[in-house]
């Protein structure tokens, strides 16, 4: 410990400090950019500098931005010194009379996570620190987030986790078990998906899980009741993780940003290193299907767009596809780019940002605010083939319609037919949202790119236009899409050159 940090500490031996087991890593460094020497923070892509005081409750960028500046993911970033970290630290704990959005139970939750990394980290014991630790817990303990469910509760599950270990509070660990045991069960699905079908949260909510299992079996713990279910839910979640893979990626479907390969492998590794390997679970109650040939991979959403109860990261995407071929990405999820709630966020959440079928105009699922969904489209009568899959939705179903979609996959083609099921005529539209880096041609009522030709039956109009292609959060990039409108039937093929 260098001299700066014992001006600040007054050290005490009070609490029990976490140690890595030797050889694995406990610390998770945060992806997030933060260059500390300017008072700079970035997220999201959006840099803030503050030239004097750091503004806690900075709110220009949107509540998410803020959220992640009172995460105090930079305490635990690689290139923080020690010193600085203390600072910045210190710096929060005084003003936390004046937080707004940080003192909520989720910014809460991630910032004590991260809080009793750093501490693990460095070895410190500071018994002013920990006793805010403790304040914080106690806080997070009484306004758990039973009122949003999901990864929110979990979380807050896992910072108490945390908490009690460091603390070595009997009471905060009853109470993180009882919840970490019961929302693991409830959210990871027999495929291994996280519940809320975004690999990117599945993402978040694997290497918490990882962390636990770290957590748990590198120091002292209160009972034996749960390090295996840990153990059992990280294998699920690493294989759908696997399985979902396509050439070191993960597709963006739902709430997703464009996860780096990068940090799927890091993840992989950590998992290794636990001593956690896959097992061979097929993709199943996810909804999600990926199909493998030698020359593509298509990967068909036959599920419902999330638990019915929680379906806020949820699109209303009910029987999109998206496809790779030579190990490139040709049709894509657009992505998202934005959580506030503007025309942006209901675009990109809408059936036409999708590659499926809008009847009318209307979205399939009706998605609304920034987290809201009203009626939502089932998916029904699924059947499955050795070289088809087929099913149906309901979304239009107050309408007397219902979406049929057939799909066929043979080894350098796929034909799918879409069908408008109804007595009356409708006005139908099919999207195919191309990647940015596809250059798709229309010459002959068929779309070419370098990858595939694809052509139609019963097209009554094709045409190519513009769209922004959401790459990561307020990043976008201009791209093309084709929307193809038909009546009751569509046949599309795609041919791979």
């Amino acid at each position: 410990m260098t001299r700066i940090i014992k001006k600040h500490l007054q050290l005490s031996a009070k609490y029990t400090v976490l140690d890595p087991a030797p050889g694995v890593k406990l610390i998770q460094f945060p992806k997030t950019k933060n260059t500390q020497n300017k008072q700079s923070f970035t997220f999201l892509n959006k840099e803030k500098s503050f030239t004097n005081e750091i503004d806690w409750n900075f709110s220009e960028y949107g509540k998410l931005w803020t959220y992640h500046l009172n995460y105090l993911e930079c305490l635990i970033q690689k290139d923080i010194t020690p010193n600085k970290a203390i600072d910045l630290l210190l710096n929060y704990i005084k003003e936390e009379d004046q937080l707004i959005d940080g003192c909520e139970p989720y910014p809460t939750s991630l910032r004590l996570m991260n809080c009793i990394k750093f501490l693990s980290q460095q070895k410190i014991k500071d018994s002013h620190i920990d006793s805010w630790i403790g304040k914080q817990a106690i806080l997070l303990q009484n306004n758990l987030e039973y009122h949003l469910l999901g990864n929110h509760l979990l979380e807050n599950g896992f910072a108490l986790l945390f908490a009690a270990f460091h603390l070595r509070d009997i009471s905060l660990y009853q109470t993180a078990s009882k919840i970490v045991l019961q929302e693991l069960d409830e959210q990871i699905l027999t495929d291994g998906a996280h519940f809320e079908l975004s690999p990117m949260y599945h993402m978040i909510i694997f290497s918490r899980v990882l962390d636990a299992i770290n957590l748990v079996s590198s120091n002292d713990s209160f009972d034996d009741s749960l390090l295996q279910t840990l153990k059992d839910k990280a294998v699920l979640m690493l294989t759908w993780l696997e399985n979902m893979m396509v050439y070191g990626k993960l597709p963006m479907v739902n709430d997703s940003y464009d996860v780096s390969e990068h940090d799927i492998q890091e993840n992989i590794s950590y998992a290794n290193d636990l001593g956690i390997f896959r097992y061979d679970v097929p993709l199943g109650n996810s909804g999600y299907r990926m199909i493998r040939k030698s020359d593509y991979t298509l990967l068909f959403d036959i599920g419902n767009i999330g638990p019915d109860y929680i379906p806020g990261h949820a699109h209303a995407d009910s029987l999109q596809f998206l496809l790779w071929a030579r190990q490139k990405e040709i049709v894509v999820d657009t992505g998202v780019s934005t959580y506030e709630r503007n025309e942006h966020r209901h675009d990109e959440r809408s059936t036409s940002a999708h590659n499926t079928v809008v009847v009318e105009g209307l979205n399939s699922s009706e998605v609304w605010a920034s987290f809201r969904v009203g009626s939502r489209a089932k998916v029904f009568d699924v059947i499955e083939t050795k070289d088809s899959i087929e099913a149906s939705h309901d979304g239009y179903e107050y309408m007397g319609i219902i979406h049929q979609r057939s799909l066929r996959h043979l080894d350098r083609e796929i034909n799918i037919i879409d069908e408008i099921v109804s007595s009356q005529k409708h006005h139908s539209k099919s999207y195919l949202h191309f990647h940015p880096n596809v250059r798709p041609i229309l010459k002959n009522n068929r779309i070419w790119t370098e990858e595939c030709v694809i052509s139609f039956d019963d097209a009554q109009q094709i045409k190519l236009v513009p769209y922004q292609y959401a790459s990561s959060f307020n990043t976008t990039i201009p791209a093309i899409k084709a929307i193809i409108s038909f009546s009751h039937t569509l046949s599309t093929k795609i041919r791979i050159h």
